[in-house]
């Protein structure tokens, strides 16, 4: 059977807020506290597109499955090319990098010596995450320094230099990682390390550890653990696979996570975890694949560091534990119950003609959990808990595992940096087992319980959530009318209780190892109600909510454990439940009404407690939202109309605001214009004469009229599929309307007219159109007509009708207002016939023929 090996690993990005720490200092950025320009005057690099198929397919062809990442060297001094900005007691200076098409950036400083006081912080531009602040203390001999993942496509690097100074710092971006792949397999086969299959193995977790590194070119990632030494001095020595790590580039980069995991079995809540950076190689050999690497600083006691212990003897171990992360994602565990075996082959391996020596590797076949692509480089423990190997690869159809062994890598060379004893055992003791070490702190107790209201007879779990490894727990909880359940205990970790009579509880989780003991007292934390009542909160009875803001408010339930939702109109909802929370969005190709209402109910449950509540949702969108649902406007005033819950379309026409001469753009009026915001479409047809008069009395407004043959021109994203016609804004600050007056166009031709408020402005909105023209209605008629007047400038109007001979039949004055005018006239005493209707305003005269039938 030809041997295949598993590489390294898929990077897998999580979507959740980062809760992380590297060796840094607390605080916050000092842009986070002064006012600032937006974002886009920061200079920012923008870099070179990662072509994600092909790099994806080359993956495939090659069979690398340890690549994730792509880097780009762009030598960027911040000093020289960052925005400067003074700030207090001293300067702070901002650079942007950002790839469209990233799912994380890393950022590797290729100089970094900062002075006292000097600060660098990396974030993304929603602030949801935030990595440092870097000091002094991240100076080392290597002047670099690698910084953990920001995920998405920017991160802006920030740097605090105080006054006064006797040194400047030297803060030089050398290369940006873009990660190309966005993986998270969830494979039946995977045991979370805090599941119970892990319930013994809470110390050794902690020497495993995520390795994120690069070659110069691509990145990569593996597993790996934290080792002791004969001396049990500390030395923070590595052990990880040579396929893995094999050159001082890869090590100068390494970033490791510590523990990176769930907070509790199959939680969706990763626990806080911490990283380091930078390494030396120290020693490696490809004939049982290890690398070991001394860390360029020690981890901290509050990283809760393991210093695993081994087994260099060779002797046959009962069983196998591996603690790895596969495809990157958080500690796993996988188990052999079962008596190890040796190759008693030399072993191929995919892309090398190379065979690994007989008995080099131990051959395990995991009957709980497994390892994966990223697992490479893991320990695995013996019965006695101590490092036997380091995972190598997998047969080809994944059923048996590989690891090089540690008796092997001992000292199996003649050369000092290919075995492990030189450094290990540095005094040459001929020591072959020794036990694990770690740094223990006092523990700090904290818990939280699934719910802090529970029904009478139901259950509630609890979380400890306690820091610094407690090893022992003592759970007591007053008053005593309550019963552990589930085979749980004052012991356990995660216990789970029922409560038998209602009233408070207190809780209290006293947690100790031999560091200490730490005690936390929650007083009358637990509710038990006999009966209980669901409230659907954050609305009235009667809710009006805007379509476009319906996501960003969730419908959450509260008073019970569990909840169900029922919609009435689920035909025009997505809708996905959080928990407790319904969370609502309105169908793509959503009806064009105005607004409609709809029942949402929800049932609740907690033990044998049951409750209901339901609001009346009244979803609001304007009827001419979107350009396809544009209104037609005709010759008058017309409205009026809102735009509160209006939205803009995906590349939606917009004129810009970029001059106060143009009559084809809009005036900027400060440098904090927005751009279109709540944009609502019109329409009219071009009058017979080809002019017309558009006004909108309100002053916090703009209008734009489009020539275009339809609306999906105007989303399009094409400009040369439209053309602006003219536009108006309140660029005149003392006036109340912005007319676009005698605009000529084509008679019969429909034209569209945008209206957004100006900076993002809503409300009611009157939209006049004059187009110079009188409307006779209804023509042809018995004689008794009424009549319109479309003209926008005040004056007395001389109204006569002529016989179709010429003859005068009927005069009359009126007065015409700026607005529309309607009047009637009643020629019921004429003969049938044709007769022409003549309105006199000053120099303008408008005719009308009018057709009476009897």
């Amino acid at each position: 059977m030809r041997i295949y090996a598993i590489l390294v690993v898929f990077f897998f990005v999580s979507s959740t807020i980062d809760s992380y720490s590297q060796i840094s200092v607390t605080g916050l950025p000092e842009s986070y506290k002064i006012r600032t320009k937006s974002v886009v005057s920061i200079p920012a690099r923008m870099l070179q597109m990662i072509d994600t198929s092909l790099l994806l397919r080359e993956d495939r062809e090659k069979n690398i499955s340890n690549r994730y990442s792509v880097l780009q060297h762009i030598n960027e001094d911040i000093l020289k090319t960052g925005l400067k900005t003074a700030v207090e007691n001293g300067y702070i200076w901002r650079y942007r990098v950002q790839s469209p098409f990233a799912y994380s950036l890393g950022i590797q400083f290729s100089k970094f010596h900062l002075p006292p006081g000097a600060k660098v912080f990396i974030y993304s531009d929603d602030h949801t995450q935030l990595k440092g602040a870097f000091t002094e203390i991240n100076n080392d001999s290597t002047g670099q320094l690698a910084i953990s993942e920001v995920k998405g496509n920017n991160a802006t690097i920030e740097y605090f230099e105080p006054s006064g100074l006797d040194f400047r710092g030297e803060l030089e971006i050398g290369s940006v990682s873009q990660s190309y792949r966005n993986i998270q397999a969830f494979i039946d086969w995977r045991i979370d390390i805090n599941c119970p299959e892990g319930d013994n193995w809470q110390l050794e977790k902690h020497a495993v550890c995520r390795m994120i590194f690069n070659d110069g070119t691509y990145g990569y990632f593996c597993s790996g653990s934290l080792i002791n030494n004969v001396r049990s001095d500390g030395t923070p020595y590595f052990l990880s696979a040579c396929h893995c790590i094999h050159s001082d580039v890869e090590a100068g980069s390494l970033v490791l996570y510590f523990n990176y995991e769930k907070i509790s079995c199959n939680s969706n809540t990763d626990a806080a975890y911490q990283t380091l950076s930078g390494s030396k190689l120290i020693s490696y050999n490809q004939n049982s694949d290890f690398s070991l690497l001394l860390l360029n600083n020690t981890p901290p006691d509050s990283y809760i560091p393991f210093y695993a212990g081994w087994d260099a003897s060779g002797k046959i171990p009962a069983s196998g534990v591996c603690i790895h992360h596969p495809r990157g994602t958080e500690k796993r565990i996988a188990i052999d119950t079962s008596q190890l075996n040796s190759n008693l082959y030399g072993i191929p391996w995919q892309g090398s003609s190379d065979l690994s020596p007989v008995n080099s590797h131990w051959l395990v076949n995991f009957k709980t959990g497994n390892i994966e692509e990223g697992s490479s480089g893991s320990p695995l423990f013996n019965e006695n808990k101590r490092i036997v190997g380091q995972l190598h690869g997998s047969s080809f159809f994944g059923d048996t595992s590989y690891f090089g062994k540690f008796s092997m890598s001992w000292n199996n060379s003649s050369i000092k940096n290919q075995m492990l004893a030189p450094w290990l055992d540095p005094d040459s003791t001929g020591t072959t087992e020794i036990n694990s070490i770690y740094r223990c702190i006092q523990p700090l107790s904290e818990f939280k319980a699934s719910s802090t209201i529970a029904c009478i007879n139901s259950n509630i779990i609890f979380t400890d959530l306690s820091q610094f490894l407690p090893l022992q727990r003592k759970w007591t909880i007053s008053p005593a009318t309550y019963s552990f359940v589930n085979s749980t205990d004052s012991a356990s970790r995660n216990p789970e209780v029922v409560f038998l009579k209602s009233g408070f509880y207190s809780v209290s989780l006293k947690v100790s190892n031999i560091g200490g003991e730490n005690a936390n007292v929650k007083a009358n934390y637990i509710e038990v109600k006999d009966t209980m009542k669901l409230e659907l909160s954050g609305f009235r009875a009667d809710t009006s909510l805007c379509a476009k803001e319906l996501d960003t408010h969730p419908i959450v339930a509260s008073g019970l454990l569990n909840y169900t939702f029922f919609i009435q109109d689920s035909d025009k909802f997505d809708a996905s439940v959080v928990g407790d929370s319904l969370f609502l969005t309105i169908k793509s190709g959503r009806l064009k009404s105005a607004s409609f209402r709809t029942l949402i109910k929800a049932i609740g449950r907690n033990g044998n407690c049951n409750s209901e509540d339901s609001i009346n949702l009244k979803i609001i969108e304007p009827v001419n939202d979107n350009a396809a649902d544009a209104y037609l406007l005709f010759p008058g005033s017309n409205g009026p109309f809102i735009n509160d819950c209006a939205t803009t379309e995906n590349n939606e026409s917009d004129p810009g605001s970029i001059s106060c001469t143009s009559n084809t753009t809009w005036c900027l009026n400060s440098t904090s214009e927005e751009p279109i915001k709540n944009t609502i479409w019109f329409n009219f047809k071009g009058p017979l004469n080809g002019l017309v008069t558009i006004e909108v009395p309100n002053e916090e407004n703009r209008i734009c009229v489009y020539n275009a043959n339809s609306y999906s021109d105007l989303i399009s994203g094409n400009t040369t599929s439209y053309s602006i016609v003219a536009s108006s804004d309140s660029r005149v600050k003392s006036a109340t309307s912005y007319p676009i007056e005698n605009l000529k166009v084509d008679p019969g031709k429909t034209y569209w007219i945008q209206l957004d408020g100006i900076n993002g402005e809503t409300g009611s909105y009157i939209i006049n159109i004059y187009d110079y023209n009188i409307e006779v209605f209804p023509n042809p008629n018995n004689g008794k007509f009424d009549a319109i007047i479309s003209y926008p400038v005040e004056s007395m109007t001389d109204i006569k009708i002529y016989s179709i001979l010429g003859s005068l039949v009927y005069s009359r004055q009126v007065s015409i207002v700026k607005d529309s005018y309607k009047f009637s006239f009643n020629l019921l005493n004429l003969y049938p016939g044709v007769y022409y209707i003549n309105v006199s305003m000053g120099k303008i005269l408008l005719k009308k023929k009018i057709l009476i039938i009897k």
